[in-house]
């Protein structure tokens, strides 16, 4: 008995090799000297095919074979963005599995892990893993990027103002600063939400702008300024 092969790749439909059977140089006819008696299942795993004498002949041969995982080297994902900004929740974008034409069942065809923090901003990752039928990865990168900065408050006190930002995980904040009607703009970082700006000028006004900002595999990466929040004068 031939045209049995060891292992085919799973596709979804039910492997039928098809069989020679030979006795004694003789080529034998299927449904006239044997019948084929195969397991009906799509599913990856073990095989059996068993071939059967009628007529003339009697007997049994049984042949085995193995229907393999099929690999999701080849599938399509998508889904997922290059970035997405910030916002306080888990960034897990939700995928779409495409396989030779076929669009895949999550939790049934594959799984996804994301990064242990997919809050914070910074670099992400999505594992594609195949299960069931399926078998291999695939990884996607994307990136939480700093959403615009929010000046919650600006406290005046004697020549100095404390200023408060709304938080975002994974960020420096650069804070701008400049006497009221001014063009030329001072620089300070804060790493918290909270900076306290000394040395000013008592009896001013100064203007106030933030953005977040940090570096994801290897650059700089900024969100947008916040409004302008002019303080009350410096004591």
């Amino acid at each position: 008995v031939t045209g049995v092969a060891e292992s085919y790749v799973y596709d979804g439909t039910v492997k039928r090799p098809v069989v020679t059977v030979t006795v004694n140089g003789t080529k034998l006819e299927q449904n006239k000297d044997f019948r084929v008696y195969n397991t009906e299942s799509t599913a990856a795993g073990p095989k059996e095919l068993a071939v059967q004498g009628i007529g003339n002949y009697e007997g049994d041969v049984l042949k085995k074979f193995t229907v393999t995982a099929a690999p999701l080297a080849g599938a399509v994902i998508t889904g997922v963005k290059d970035s997405y900004k910030y916002n306080g929740t888990a960034r897990q974008p939700k995928v779409k599995v495409t396989l030779n034409g076929k669009v895949l069942k999550k939790d049934v065809d594959y799984k996804v892990t994301y990064s242990a923090d997919s809050t914070a901003v910074g670099g992400k990752t999505a594992t594609i893993e195949g299960t069931g039928n399926y078998t291999g990865s695939q990884v996607k990168a994307y990136s939480v990027v700093p959403a615009k900065a929010v000046v919650s408050s600006v406290t005046a006190d004697k020549k100095k103002l404390t200023v408060n930002v709304n938080a975002q995980e994974g960020v420096t904040y650069q804070i701008q600063y400049r006497v009221n009607g001014k063009t030329a703009w001072s620089s300070a970082k804060a790493t918290g939400t909270q900076k306290v700006l000394k040395g000013l000028k008592a009896g001013k006004k100064y203007q106030i702008r933030v953005r977040a900002f940090a570096t994801i595999d290897g650059a700089r990466v900024n969100g947008a300024w916040s409004k302008v929040t002019v303080s009350k004068k410096v004591q």
